[in-house]
């Protein structure tokens, strides 16, 4: 799942937006009030206290949470303990203490906002607005470079074993030395791309440089590698992927100061990236300057940031675009590529460098398409791939992408095609795994099969995606709407929720974050997730109110069609 799949949970992301609360005292004081909490307010059965002058603001998880100083400055989200305070995650929120927060402006002066309780109703959905974990309205000013404007690393606390992400995979051996011509390189894009906007004490050493660069690279061999370690040389890599690998070192390490120098570099790269397909618009059909753009999008998509995390967002279709655009979505862009053992030394090398591109593009779009899902799953949006357009074959096995040299991939591709089955694994996409449901657990051998598993997890994603989508727009039907649409409906989430369990035997073999999001899967194919939000206060008081009826109609539903005969 790549950097994804270390990101921030959506609670993490709720977490990095909230705002500090009064002190203890308060609180001790609040709790003896008379005042409601926020989800004991919006159950009471007579909602026509909602829309009234008294704030009543979501729980916000920050109560739950360890207090940081600065959450941009001295600390960042990379080195934060999220795991909550259990002993007071159900403690009712003290609705008497008024919220405030302290902002500071574009010209650095610190500002004070308290959220009185008589506000009309405009200046209280306005506050709401502005401390809202799921809605977001940008401050005036905010810019690349607002957030993090420094590239400071301490390489004397570059310590990968005292890492808590576990960077680096010490089993791979990267054959490629930083020359000190790309470090230059690298050097010329930041001061070309930043200008006057960072400011830069020392710029890092060539061997700091390559030891970021291989974490970046290793990093994403964790679960579903999409580029090759052995045939990388960073003398023919576009700058902007070496930038972009640099970040995602920077990110995985832990360390404070280290970590923001990776934000910085990400959006360095970005605006690279933005700046090189408008010089050259035939760049955004360039594997690397598509993998750096995919890199910046894993990690940002998700980095708590609000500003970076929507651009993010908005940023994934150029790529998806493109892609498509070049037929690479489709299975007829791609070869079959088979070594003989007659082959020279040269046509072997020759033939492993192009199957190693091959695989490359292959890999980045099972990748994209997995991002893509988190991105639905997390923002609760319409998907911007759909499963069905997807052909590609499936990636080849780990063992031969690792593969460290064209005579060791030779060798094991002949013998893997000497035991492998009558499926050819160049038949074998998403598509078809999806229409036939026992393919999932007889995979040719020859192919990823951990990257298979969870790719067709993600497909059924996608189609609890569609049944949620169809169901919301049939329950709205007066009347009950047509009958058959109903029996449609069930009959399609029987055969989802079968799907799902049938798919239960092969989560053994799979990343804990793949069993989270089967577990997350089955829940959401019985609730609906919107109304799940909406009553945890994503659209206000009166919404939240309304989707808890919503939920409790929901609950009886549930216990009638499940009780027990």
């Amino acid at each position: 799942m790549g950097f994804a799949s270390q990101a921030p949970t959506d609670s993490t992301i709720m977490a990095a937006s909230t705002i500090p609360l009064a002190s203890p005292d308060d609180w001790d004081a609040a709790f003896n009030s008379a005042f409601p909490a926020f989800f004991e307010s919006i159950m009471v059965p007579n909602q026509t206290w909602v829309g009234g002058d008294d704030v009543m603001v979501p729980p916000e998880l920050s109560a739950m949470i360890p207090e940081q100083e600065d959450w941009i400055g001295s600390s960042s989200i990379f080195d934060i303990d999220f795991s909550l305070a259990i002993d007071k995650a159900m403690d009712p929120l003290p609705a008497a203490v008024p919220m405030r927060t302290d902002e500071v402006d574009t010209n650095g002066k610190e500002q004070q906002r308290t959220m009185k309780p008589n506000s009309s109703a405009r200046q209280r959905h306005s506050i709401f607005l502005e401390d809202s974990p799921w809605l977001w309205m940008p401050g005036s000013g905010s810019n690349a470079f607002s957030e993090h404007n420094r590239i400071q690393v301490d390489e004397r606390s570059m310590n990968l074993a005292a890492s808590p992400h576990t960077p680096h995979a010490p089993s791979v051996a990267i054959p490629d030395d930083l020359s000190s011509q790309s470090r230059d390189r690298i050097f010329q894009l930041v001061i070309k791309t930043a200008n006057s906007q960072i400011s830069v004490p020392t710029f890092p050493s060539n061997e700091c440089l390559e030891l970021l660069l291989k974490v970046g690279i290793t990093k994403r061999l964790e679960t579903d590698a999409w580029i090759h370690p052995y045939t990388f040389s960073s003398d023919k890599t576009r700058t902007e992927l070496l930038v972009a690998l640099i970040a995602a070192g920077c990110v995985c390490f832990g360390d404070p100061s280290i970590s923001r120098t990776g934000l910085v570099l990400l959006e360095i790269a970005r605006v690279a990236l933005a700046s090189a397909s408008e010089e050259d618009n035939s760049s955004v059909r360039d594997l690397q300057y598509l993998q750096a753009s995919m890199i910046w999008l894993d990690v940002c998509g998700f980095c708590g940031y609000k500003r970076k995390m929507e651009i993010a967002e908005s940023n994934l279709q150029p790529v998806i675009t493109a892609l498509r655009r070049f037929g690479k979505l489709d299975k007829v862009a791609y070869e079959e590529i088979s070594p003989s053992a007659s082959d020279s030394t040269e046509v072997t090398e020759a033939l492993w460098r192009r199957w190693a591109q091959q695989e490359s593009f292959k890999r980045l779009v099972y990748h994209l398409f997995e991002h893509d899902m988190l991105m639905t799953i997390a923002r609760h949006r319409q998907c911007l791939i759909s499963y069905a357009e997807l052909t590609v074959p499936l990636p080849a096995s780990r063992d031969l992408w690792l593969a460290p040299s064209a005579e060791s991939w030779r060798a094991l591709y002949l013998e893997n095609m000497s035991r492998a089955s009558d499926t050819r694994a160049s038949s074998v996409s998403l598509r078809s795994l999806l229409s036939t449901n026992d393919m999932v657990q007889f995979l040719p051998r020859n192919i990823d099969r951990t990257l298979a598993a969870t790719t067709f997890l993600y497909g059924i994603a996608a189609q609890i995606w569609e049944y949620n989508q169809q169901a919301t727009v049939l329950k709205e039907q007066a009347n009950g709407g047509d009958p058959s649409n109903t029996l449609w409906l069930q009959a399609r989430q029987h055969s989802l929720s079968q799907k799902l369990r049938d798919f239960e035997p092969s989560l053994a073999n799979l990343p804990a974050t793949t069993r989270l999001i089967h577990a997350f899967l089955m829940m959401i194919l019985n609730i609906d997730i919107d109304t799940v939000m909406r009553f945890a206060g994503k659209c206000g008081e009166l919404e939240a109110h309304r989707a808890y009826h919503d939920l409790q109609r929901l609950g009886e539903t549930y216990w009638d069609q499940h009780t027990c005969v």
